[in-house]
Protein backbone atom coordinates (compact mmCIF):
# COMPACT_ATOMS: atom_id res chain seq x y z
CA UNK A 1 0.00 0.00 0.00
CA UNK A 2 1.20 3.25 -1.29
CA UNK A 3 0.74 6.98 0.19
CA UNK A 4 0.59 9.99 -1.94
CA UNK A 5 3.85 10.80 -3.24
CA UNK A 6 5.66 13.75 -2.63
CA UNK A 7 7.92 15.78 -4.92
CA UNK A 8 11.49 16.79 -3.51
CA UNK A 9 12.89 18.33 -6.54
CA UNK A 10 11.10 19.55 -9.50
CA UNK A 11 13.31 21.62 -12.37
CA UNK A 12 11.35 22.05 -15.60
CA UNK A 13 13.94 23.82 -17.56
CA UNK A 14 16.26 20.81 -16.97
CA UNK A 15 13.47 18.11 -16.99
CA UNK A 16 14.22 16.62 -13.93
CA UNK A 17 11.54 15.33 -11.06
CA UNK A 18 12.36 13.33 -8.15
CA UNK A 19 9.55 11.54 -6.28
CA UNK A 20 8.87 9.74 -2.76
CA UNK A 21 6.01 7.40 -2.10
CA UNK A 22 5.50 6.13 1.17
CA UNK A 23 5.77 2.59 0.97
CA UNK A 24 3.17 2.14 4.02
CA UNK A 25 3.25 -1.51 4.16
CA UNK A 26 6.85 -2.11 4.60
CA UNK A 27 7.19 1.04 6.78
CA UNK A 28 4.44 -0.79 9.65
CA UNK A 29 6.42 -4.44 8.99
CA UNK A 30 9.70 -3.16 9.02
CA UNK A 31 9.10 -0.18 11.81
CA UNK A 32 11.23 2.19 9.28
CA UNK A 33 9.89 5.22 7.50
CA UNK A 34 10.09 3.43 4.12
CA UNK A 35 9.61 4.85 0.55
CA UNK A 36 10.02 4.57 -3.47
CA UNK A 37 12.18 6.92 -5.51
CA UNK A 38 10.92 7.82 -8.82
CA UNK A 39 13.42 9.84 -10.86
CA UNK A 40 12.33 11.38 -14.34
CA UNK A 41 15.42 12.56 -15.38
CA UNK A 42 16.81 14.18 -19.40
CA UNK A 43 19.78 12.25 -20.11
CA UNK A 44 23.23 14.27 -19.37
CA UNK A 45 21.77 16.50 -16.66
CA UNK A 46 24.76 18.64 -15.94
CA UNK A 47 24.00 19.24 -12.24
CA UNK A 48 22.28 16.04 -11.82
CA UNK A 49 24.27 14.18 -8.68
CA UNK A 50 24.03 17.71 -7.28
CA UNK A 51 20.19 17.24 -7.77
CA UNK A 52 19.93 13.92 -6.77
CA UNK A 53 21.92 14.86 -3.38
CA UNK A 54 19.72 17.75 -2.57
CA UNK A 55 16.81 15.63 -3.05
CA UNK A 56 18.28 12.66 -0.93
CA UNK A 57 18.46 15.31 2.22
CA UNK A 58 14.73 16.15 1.85
CA UNK A 59 13.94 12.66 2.04
CA UNK A 60 16.11 12.48 5.08
CA UNK A 61 14.34 15.54 6.26
CA UNK A 62 10.90 13.59 6.29
CA UNK A 63 12.45 11.12 8.22
CA UNK A 64 12.91 8.24 5.30
CA UNK A 65 15.33 5.93 6.41
CA UNK A 66 15.05 2.84 3.29
CA UNK A 67 14.49 4.66 -0.07
CA UNK A 68 14.08 2.22 -3.00
CA UNK A 69 14.24 3.33 -6.95
CA UNK A 70 13.89 1.05 -9.64
CA UNK A 71 16.26 2.99 -13.09
CA UNK A 72 16.61 1.50 -16.39
CA UNK A 73 20.52 0.18 -15.92
CA UNK A 74 21.00 1.62 -19.40
CA UNK A 75 20.69 5.31 -17.96
CA UNK A 76 24.61 5.02 -16.37
CA UNK A 77 24.18 8.27 -14.74
CA UNK A 78 21.17 8.27 -12.77
CA UNK A 79 22.96 4.81 -11.39
CA UNK A 80 26.05 5.65 -10.85
CA UNK A 81 24.75 8.68 -8.86
CA UNK A 82 22.45 6.45 -6.96
CA UNK A 83 25.90 4.85 -6.60
CA UNK A 84 27.58 7.67 -5.39
CA UNK A 85 24.84 8.06 -2.53
CA UNK A 86 25.20 4.45 -1.42
CA UNK A 87 22.29 2.82 -3.22
CA UNK A 88 23.13 -0.46 -4.78
CA UNK A 89 22.07 -2.91 -7.54
CA UNK A 90 19.91 -5.63 -5.86
CA UNK A 91 17.77 -6.96 -9.01
CA UNK A 92 17.42 -6.89 -12.58
CA UNK A 93 14.13 -7.24 -14.42
CA UNK A 94 15.07 -9.33 -17.76
CA UNK A 95 11.71 -9.27 -19.52
CA UNK A 96 11.50 -12.05 -22.77
CA UNK A 97 8.72 -12.07 -25.56
CA UNK A 98 7.24 -14.29 -27.36
CA UNK A 99 5.24 -14.01 -31.04
CA UNK A 100 2.53 -16.53 -30.67
CA UNK A 101 1.46 -16.38 -34.33
CA UNK A 102 4.72 -17.58 -35.56
CA UNK A 103 5.95 -19.57 -32.50
CA UNK A 104 9.48 -17.60 -32.18
CA UNK A 105 10.91 -16.18 -29.28
CA UNK A 106 11.73 -12.57 -30.47
CA UNK A 107 15.58 -11.61 -30.49
CA UNK A 108 17.02 -10.07 -27.25
CA UNK A 109 19.51 -7.27 -27.10
CA UNK A 110 21.61 -7.88 -23.91
CA UNK A 111 25.18 -8.80 -22.86
CA UNK A 112 24.40 -11.83 -20.83
CA UNK A 113 24.78 -14.97 -21.79
CA UNK A 114 21.68 -17.17 -21.22
CA UNK A 115 22.13 -20.94 -20.75
CA UNK A 116 19.63 -23.98 -19.40
CA UNK A 117 20.49 -24.99 -15.81
CA UNK A 118 21.87 -28.32 -15.52
CA UNK A 119 22.48 -30.76 -12.81
CA UNK A 120 25.91 -29.60 -12.67
CA UNK A 121 25.00 -26.09 -11.36
CA UNK A 122 22.60 -26.85 -8.68
CA UNK A 123 25.60 -26.88 -5.80
CA UNK A 124 26.51 -23.87 -6.86
CA UNK A 125 22.67 -22.00 -6.94
CA UNK A 126 22.29 -24.00 -3.39
CA UNK A 127 25.90 -22.15 -1.75
CA UNK A 128 24.39 -18.98 -3.73
CA UNK A 129 20.68 -19.03 -2.64
CA UNK A 130 22.74 -19.82 0.86
CA UNK A 131 23.99 -16.36 1.10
Amino acid sequence: MLNKDLVLFEDKKSGVEIRIEEDQWNTKVFGLKMGNLTIKSSRGTLNFEDILAKALAESKLKEYRHLTCKVDTSNNGITKALEKEKFYLVDTLVTYRFYFRKSVLLPIEHQCILDDCLEKDLPHLKKIARK
